[in-house]
């Protein structure tokens, strides 16, 4: 027994009853010595005492009494407030089927051999159900008419013929009867079935947990079309890339616009180590248990991820374990091009830039003027655009022959490369990777294709020699940068959507008691603050509740070192290594009190690793409540898919129903650009004061001289601290923050 429990290709392990064995054996004994998951008849002490407690998600059902539930459902019985008789006790059907139908909220009456006026309990009975072993012992005057009737009996009959027969006359009882189960044939292949019901999910849900890829190559995924019309989106909506993701119409909003958005879930972090803090696996796994523990309406709108990450330490962002977006390769690696779709679109900028350097410096303004406003049918116009670029100018005019000189020399040239500040440097370039760069922000934060485009026009890309900006609109290429971003601009679906759009749609499609779960990158200080200040004004939406990941490794990391003094490691579960955790804890407590400051309450998920000891899972829990988290629970769905995270499930159910609308921003619209950059420096990051370099205060003159100087504020640091400093750990505060660089 123990050799299976330990053998990975074998998934389930039945004790065939009664034993057949020459000299007595300790039944219960060798039954409790199945490991507890590959128990899939359901008779361990284990499974048998969640059943009991109603902790239908995590036990393990026995065969017989599930077949029985699952008959009922087949013919449509709510078992809610039936009155339900059990004739047997046995731990096999008996007392299992009554805690069965107990926590599917019928009324149990329990019978057995000592029980009086049998026959007038069963005429009580809207469903009976019959596992005592005597033939024909239930006879058809003791049923009221209409009751179902299950038969779990299988006797030899008592005139000798040799047939079967259950412990139900049938002959009588189904004159009575509103159903009643055949013996054979009834509830004998039902168990069968149930046997291997739980024999799959025991190989579904294995531990140990195998590798992602494993898991994800071990299911068969629905085609993707089936995934669209269960959510609610129509044939015209989607466009599918492939068998298995799907890219969204943008018309979904103007069908959905008169329903009433469901709830608005965030997952953000602590300060998260250098390998990551599972966040994306929490994320799904809390959308996978909303599903199927909360019988709720949920979708999940996570990022795409970069590859450079997908290859490095951190690795990619499809979660992990039983809560990962399948197929994983396909998530990780390329997916429908959005992401290339960026880098296109950054590359005929920079070729824009090149281009209209080149030009300007050898060719006359006529030259450039036949190039810029070229002859059509015989005449030359211009387009939208360049009377966009005219009106920017100061120029009111919209035919070529009414310019003067003056002004078709400053509508030809841009004389990119000359400015002052640029010190004589003709051509240098700066791009971000693309995940991080300004056309991804544009991406994620545009509300529809028109304000893309706007978006997209308004970009500056370089200064010319009277210091005014020139954006991609005076280079013309806003249309083509646009044209390359169509698609990517639409929400990707796959199975298991992240920008405005994305979030819009789904809210949405889920209705008004359905969640929408989505995610912020990195910790509280960084991802948090700018969802909450930058898109969530833009968007107008505002989350209902946040849900904090958190992992003792990095309350560790933030409680100082994971060594001990003579260098070896600190053993889980000493006392060492508690109080690092609770110094740890700090860090945690200060992202709890960020997530407050916008009015929204914060519930804390403790991402379980097999390595975790209870005691340090229970100080963790303790802290959070006491540094106001609205509760804090711990998850394990990367190995046990939704059941892991049920508990979670149902505690952001509560937050959401508490949910009292008082988000706010940190940081007013009409603010200075000083006032937004102190206020997260000293209220986010713990700061007691801003150094501003010289280059920084320049740049910022300008800012206000253009008019742009009230835009929101998107502060960039390290991760693995809420300064900027990686060695000040836990909650530092009175330090000063350099800001050395500002873009906008």
């Amino acid at each position: 027994m123990k050799s299976l429990n330990c053998d990975t290709s074998v998934h389930g392990i039945i004790v065939q009853l009664p034993l057949d064995v020459c000299r007595p054996v300790d039944t219960e004994l060798l039954i409790n010595t199945i490991e507890p998951a590959k128990d899939v008849d359901g008779l361990t002490m284990l499974n048998a005492g969640r059943l009991a407690r109603g902790d239908l998600l995590n036990a393990v059902i026995p065969c017989t009494p599930n077949g029985c539930l699952e008959l009922l459902k087949s013919i449509g019985v709510d078992m809610a407030g039936k009155h339900c008789v059990v004739i047997g006790r046995s731990r096999i059907v008996g007392r299992p089927a009554s805690d069965l139908f107990l926590w599917h909220n019928a009324t149990v009456t329990t019978c057995h051999s000592q029980t009086k006026n049998l026959d007038k309990i069963c005429r009580t009975a809207d469903i009976l159900v019959v596992a005592v072993g005597q033939a024909n012992m239930v006879k058809g005057s003791w049923l009221k008419p209409g009751t179902v009737v299950i038969d779990c009996g299988m006797n030899a009959a008592d005139d000798g013929s040799g047939k079967l027969c259950g412990d139900v006359d049938f002959d009588e009882a189904r004159r009575v009867a509103s159903f009643i189960t055949p013996v054979p044939g009834g509830v004998g292949p039902m168990t069968v079935a149930m046997l291997l019901q739980n024999t799959v999910k025991a190989a579904e849900s294995e531990s140990p947990v195998p590798s992602d890829i494993a898991i994800s190559k071990a299911q068969v995924p629905s085609c993707i079309t089936e995934i669209a019309l269960a959510i609610g989106l129509t044939p015209a909506e989607t466009e599918p890339y492939g068998k298995y993701k799907a890219k969204i119409s943008l018309d979904v909003l103007n069908r959905l616009n008169h329903v009433k958005n469901g709830k608005y879930v965030l997952v953000t972090s602590m300060t998260p180590t250098p390998e990551g803090i599972g966040k994306s696996t929490v994320t799904i796994g809390l959308v996978q248990a909303l599903n199927v523990a909360v019988g709720a309406n949920a979708i999940g709108c996570v990022r795409q991820p970069s590859l450079g990450p997908t290859f490095g330490m951190k690795a990619g962002a499809v979660g992990g374990g039983y809560s990962q977006i399948i197929p994983m390769e396909e998530f990780n690696l390329h997916l429908t091009g959005d992401i290339h779709a960026v880098v296109a679109a950054a590359n005929l900028i920079g070729a824009a830039i090149d281009a209209r350097v080149f030009h300007e410096a050898t060719q006359s303004d006529e030259a450039l003027y036949r190039r810029l406003v070229p002859l059509k049918s015989g005449a030359r116009t211009f387009s939208s655009i360049q009377i966009s670029r005219l009106q920017k100018l100061g120029i009111n005019k919209e035919r070529p022959e009414e310019l003067t000189k003056e002004e078709f020399s400053r509508f030809v040239r841009d004389y990119i490369g000359e400015s002052p500040t640029e010190m004589g440097m003709f051509r240098q370039c700066h791009f971000c990777i693309a995940a991080s760069s300004e056309l991804m922000v544009i991406l994620s934060m545009a509300t529809s294709l028109a304000d893309l485009r706007s978006r997209l026009g308004a970009i500056v890309v370089a200064f010319d020699k009277k210091g005014a900006p020139v954006t991609t609109d005076d280079l013309g290429v806003t249309g083509g940068v646009a044209v390359l971003l169509k698609d990517a601009i639409r929400p990707t679906l796959m199975q298991t959507f992240s920008s405005v759009l994305a979030d819009l749609i789904a809210l949405k499609l889920i209705e008004p008691d359905g969640f929408v779960v989505t995610e912020a990158g990195f910790g509280v200080d960084i991802g948090f603050e700018k969802f909450a200040d930058i898109k969530c004004r833009a968007s107008g939406l505002a989350p209902d509740a946040v849900v904090l990941v958190v992992t003792i490794a990095a309350l560790k990391r933030q409680g100082g070192s994971v060594e001990g003094a003579d260098g070896s490691p600190i053993q889980p579960g000493s006392k060492e290594s508690l109080s690092l955790i609770q110094r740890g804890c700090n860090n945690m407590i200060h992202h709890i009190k960020c997530v407050r400051k916008f009015g929204i309450a914060a519930v804390v998920a403790i991402n379980r690793f097999s390595t975790n000891l209870d005691s340090e899972l229970e100080v963790v829990k303790t802290k959070a409540i006491a540094g106001g988290a609205f509760s804090a629970v711990v998850c394990d769905n990367w190995a046990s898919g939704a059941e892991g995270a049920s508990e979670l499930a149902n505690i952001v159910k509560n937050a959401c129903a508490e949910s009292s609308s008082g988000f706010c921003f940190l940081c007013s619209g009409s603010e200075s650009l000083r006032t937004k950059i102190e206020r997260i420096a000293t209220e986010i990051y713990g700061a007691e004061t801003v150094e501003y370099s010289l280059d920084v205060m320049k740049a910022m003159t300008c800012f206000k001289e253009l008019g742009i100087d009230k835009l929101p504020v998107c502060m960039a640091k390290i991760l693995l601290s809420i300064s900027m400093d990686p060695k000040l750990l836990g909650a530092p505060t009175g330090y000063t923050l350099p800001l050395r660089e500002i873009k906008a």
